[in-house]
């Protein structure tokens, strides 16, 4: 199968004799290709007939068996190599339904990493457990198995394991730490769609797997999220927090569940709605194949960069599968003497577009999530919570992670162009800016 959209920027000629004058000092952009945003080139006539196939015909609502919701779920149980699959509103969703699943309610903990998105520990929250901050490894960025092991208490219930910015975790030995404790894998895969740790996608690997399906994601619906799992009984659990009185007569077996169905469960609201659902199944049969675009691009910018002394492209263990949600890379002051910031202004001046969140550069994660606003605030939510429950016993502020503290200072990302339907042309012109910048970084240090 060939993608739909052919590149058209793929035969554009580029030149490398271009104008050496920094474009932040008044000089020509290295960049004159403007990025297509993601998924912006990837949707075809075929995503957009399957939604409005739904809209024509109905069903547009999941609250009962016999929707393209059902028909998603078992496409993506094939694809990741589990089970059971349970369809919700996001990814975050998912995520909560996986802690609940596990049991992890108030006095418990789990184990979660502090470079990552907000959403891989607020869901722990959301059940009123305590999330238990743990290192990550320096290479990877995912949990650190030996930090791991130090966080373990009477109280632990789970590992999140997250597979951040589209590399796989450590899988074997998370898993043999798990089982040691007795303790549940919760996988969150929200920027990981696709990717594979040893030839196994990822989360079909622990106990339970979370993908978001958000706009911005390797697989895009606009919103949307999954639940995976090989265990019933997670299954009918993760099922009871966020669906409806009808779908969960048709799913849950076990009696001492099937009382939930009087009211609908828990109560949350997670359903997909069936048009998204009718998008995923579609934008699932190329998954692969976009990935493919996106490790293609990834692998000639990290080519180029790496050349470039001081800047460090995303690291590829050899057993994993990385599928590049954004591409993170590694910047050293003490061998570029330029600051970061500026360094990367400079960039922005040329045309890459480095990722930017209130207008600050740098990485996506610019503090580790302990002291991020909403988890160090004392009344975020009032009366302490959260800020409160996620101290370690006996401390006023939680303990620096050293790693995650160097990687949230040291690092820097590429948010839009990775993706299809860029392609090559576009690489060699963000490799040629980096190159242009770096030749005379000099000129941005007087």
């Amino acid at each position: 199968m060939t993608l739909g959209y052919p590149d058209k920027m793929e035969s554009i000629v580029l030149s490398e004799n271009w104008c050496d004058k920094l474009a932040i000092l008044g000089g020509p952009k290295a960049v004159n290709i403007m990025p297509a945003i993601y998924p912006t080139g990837t949707i075809e006539e075929e995503e957009i007939k399957a939604a409005t196939d739904v809209l024509r015909k109905g069903p547009i609502t999941a609250t009962e068996i016999g929707t393209a919701v059902d028909i998603f779920e078992q496409d993506f149980a094939s694809y990741v190599g589990a089970k059971y699959a349970l369809a919700t509103n996001s990814g975050t969703a998912a995520l909560h339904s996986a802690v609940a699943a596990a049991g992890a309610g108030p006095g418990d903990e789990v184990i979660v990493p502090a470079y990552t998105y907000l959403a891989s520990a607020s869901c722990i929250l959301h059940n009123g457990a305590k999330p238990v901050f743990a290192d990550v490894d320096a290479q990877t960025f995912t949990l650190d198995p030996e930090d791991v092991k130090k966080r373990i208490t009477q109280r632990t219930r789970a590992i999140m394991v997250v597979h951040i910015h589209g590399h796989p975790a450590p899988m074997d030995e998370l898993c043999e730490i798990a089982r040691e404790h007795d303790l549940v894998v919760i996988e969150d895969c929200a920027q990981a769609n696709g990717a594979e740790y040893r030839g196994k996608k990822v989360g079909g690997i622990g106990d339970i797997g979370c993908m978001s399906f958000q706009a911005s994601k390797q697989l895009a619906c606009g919103e949307g999220g999954m639940l995976v799992t090989n265990n019933e009984e997670l299954y009918e659990r993760a099922a009871m927090v966020g669906n409806h009185i009808w779908k969960l007569r048709a799913i849950l077996q076990r009696e001492k569940y099937r009382r939930y169905t009087d009211v609908g469960g828990f109560g949350w609201n997670y359903r997909m709605h069936p048009m998204l659902a009718a998008i995923g199944s579609v934008r699932l049969r190329r998954l692969d194949e976009m990935n493919a675009r996106r490790i293609a691009n990834a692998n000639y910018l990290s080519e180029r960069l790496r050349k470039l002394n001081g800047i460090e492209p995303p690291y590829v263990a050899n057993w994993a599968k990385h599928t590049y949600w954004i591409y993170t890379a590694k910047y050293d002051e003490t061998v570029i003497k330029v600051p970061k910031q500026k360094f990367l202004e400079a960039l922005v001046a040329e045309g890459v577009p480095i990722f930017a969140h209130v207008n600050l550069l740098g990485p996506i994660f610019e503090a580790p999530l302990y002291r991020q606003a909403i988890y160090s605030g004392p009344n975020t939510y009032g009366k302490g919570y959260p800020f409160e429950q996620i101290l370690p016993p006996g401390q006023s502020t939680y303990p620096e992670l050293p790693v995650t503290e160097r990687l949230c200072r040291g690092t820097f990302c590429i948010y839009e162009g990775i993706h299809p339907p860029n392609g090559i042309a576009l690489m060699r012109q963000y490799a040629r800016a980096f190159e242009k910048v770096y030749e005379n970084q000099k000129k941005l240090v007087i």
